[in-house]
């Protein structure tokens, strides 16, 4: 009875910290696309920019800002500049989605784990 107890109290704080990450996630992944937003990808083209980033970040792992945006710029983003918090934010959502570019992730997988709504 006291196992029981004390796996439930664990059980319990357990579900409290995932919601707890769950809600920082979404508040990181919002400051991510905000911040796109911001450096004027328009909302529906960035579903498949996040695609591309996440196959440019996962796909060189030892790569850097300086080279994801000549990377950018070789894909057909010559305007976009990548700046070291944007960088940031994308490296951290992405590894805690843990994206994993060996399957296939369409655009719309991006689209529905970044918090965007199909406009009715």
């Amino acid at each position: 009875m006291l196992f029981a107890y004390l796996f439930g109290q664990n059980k319990m704080q357990l579900n409290a910290e995932r919601n707890a990450m769950a809600s920082g996630l979404k508040g990181i992944k919002h400051l991510f696309i905000n911040r796109l937003k911001d450096k004027g990808i328009e909302e529906c083209l960035i579903p498949g920019f996040l695609r591309l980033l996440a196959n440019s970040l996962k796909g060189y792992p030892d790569t850097n800002r300086v080279l994801i945006n000549k990377r950018l710029d070789y894909l057909g983003w010559p305007d976009f500049e990548l700046d070291e918090h944007t960088y940031q934010l994308a490296v951290a959502c992405f590894e805690v989605d843990d994206v994993d570019i060996s399957k296939h992730m369409p655009s719309e997988w991006f689209f529905n784990n970044y918090g965007f709504e199909l406009a009715k």
